[in-house]
This record gives C-alpha cells, structure tokens and sequence, in this order.
C-alpha cells in the first residue's frame, strides 16, 4: 500500500483559502520479491487501471 497524488491536478478546492486538501489517494499493487526485495508486478511503476481483485484460498 502507498499513497499518490495526480500531478495533473493535486489539490481541491480549499474550504478555507488558507487549506490546500490534496488528493493522496491510496494505491494497492501487488508485489512480488526480486532477491529478497520488494518489487510492483507491474513492471516496477505505478498501475494506472484497475486490477483484479486478489483471491483466497
């Protein structure tokens, strides 16, 4: 899991004009392990569409 914020447009409106609300969104990839370090399966970048759906035992 790990957070990211679209550069194309990183803020809401603020409420106040003081606040600035970012839209960090969470993101969940899935990873696998290269000699003992993490790695995102999807070629080591960020998924930009939506991803099945992990399935349990």
């Amino acid at each position: 899991a790990y957070h990211a914020i679209d550069p194309r447009q990183p803020t809401f409106d603020a409420i106040d004009a003081d606040q600035g609300y970012s839209r960090r969104v969470l993101l969940l990839d899935r990873l696998e392990y290269v000699d003992g370090w993490p790695r995102l399966v999807t070629g080591g970048t960020p998924s930009w569409e939506a991803q099945a759906a992990p399935v349990g035992d």
